[in-house]
């Protein structure tokens, strides 16, 4: 019975041994690193195979099942997240629809007030022109010269610089300098503005302004201008180049209210509304 016991325990022995004991000989055989790593790998292969035959499995499922409950009770309060931020995305929607047609009606009407205030400005400007188109502008006499009487001496020296007939009764309604700052020693003089009693008056006064050409007095040129509003001036003054250009050729023309240039050229007069329009014809006349 004893050697039947010793038989059973060296074959159980054997048994659990039988893995390593077929390594060993494999290592025996092995003669590279490479062989010996791969044994080595076998050997973990085995030892795991025969641990899990002889150790029962973990009982894992209880706690899969507490992780599992745990994750689809996350995914139930991130699709409560998802559904509550699509409610406040349809909101936000809405809310921006609705600004963009307040808006809209916003800059229609926007571009409405802005049409009737350009009209509005436009007839102001004319307004502000036809208070003043009895006025006259004249630019060029020294300061002091008037001796605290500007009519009477504006009454005297206007018909002498441009050769009107004597005794002429200019009726002259009021007189005095622009409301600039008094110059410095050095400076340009103010203007004077004129206002006559009748429109017909500044008419006549221009055209022999017009009519004369250059006009210079004690060394001073002396220029004769419409009184215009300073949005009309800036107007006006877009076809500077254009008149400096005529008057360098001398050729005849005139600045008519609003904003008409005509020239008069070759005994033919040609109305221009544009400085564009105008420096095409001077350039026609070069070619």
């Amino acid at each position: 019975l004893k050697k039947k016991k010793l038989i059973l325990k060296t074959e159980n022995n054997s048994k659990q041994h039988g893995c390593q004991d077929l390594i060993w000989t494999k290592w025996e055989r092995m003669a590279t690193k490479n062989d010996i790593l791969a044994a080595l790998a076998l050997q973990l292969r085995l030892t795991a195979s025969w641990l899990s035959k002889v150790s029962p499995p973990l009982p894992l499922h209880l706690h899969w099942r507490t992780n599992l409950k745990k994750v689809a009770g996350d995914i139930e309060s991130l699709k409560e997240n998802v559904q509550n931020m699509g409610n406040r995305l349809s909101t936000a929607e809405d809310r921006i629809s609705t600004a963009e047609d307040r808006i809209q009606q916003l800059e229609s009407g926007m571009w409405d007030l802005g049409k009737k205030l350009e009209t509005a400005l436009m007839k102001v400007d004319d307004l502000e022109n036809r208070s003043r188109s009895n006025n006259i502008r004249i630019v060029g006499f020294p300061e002091n010269l008037e001796e605290g009487n500007s009519i009477t001496f504006l009454t005297k020296k206007i018909p002498e610089l441009l050769g009107l007939e004597s005794g002429l009764d200019l009726e002259i309604e009021r007189a005095h300098h622009t409301l600039a700052p008094h110059p410095a020693p050095g400076q340009r003089p103010r203007a004077f503005i004129i206002r006559f009693l009748k429109f017909q008056t500044k008419e006549l006064i221009l055209r022999a302004a017009r009519s004369k050409g250059t006009i210079r007095w004690k060394g001073n040129g002396i220029h004769f201008f419409p009184d215009l509003s300073r949005d009309l001036q800036s107007r006006w003054q877009r076809f500077a180049g254009v008149r400096q250009w005529l008057r360098e050729k001398g050729i005849r023309y005139g600045m008519f209210y609003p904003v008409v240039l005509k020239i008069t050229f070759n005994g033919a007069t040609t109305v221009f509304s544009t400085p564009e329009e105008a420096e095409a014809f001077l350039s026609s006349l070069d070619d």
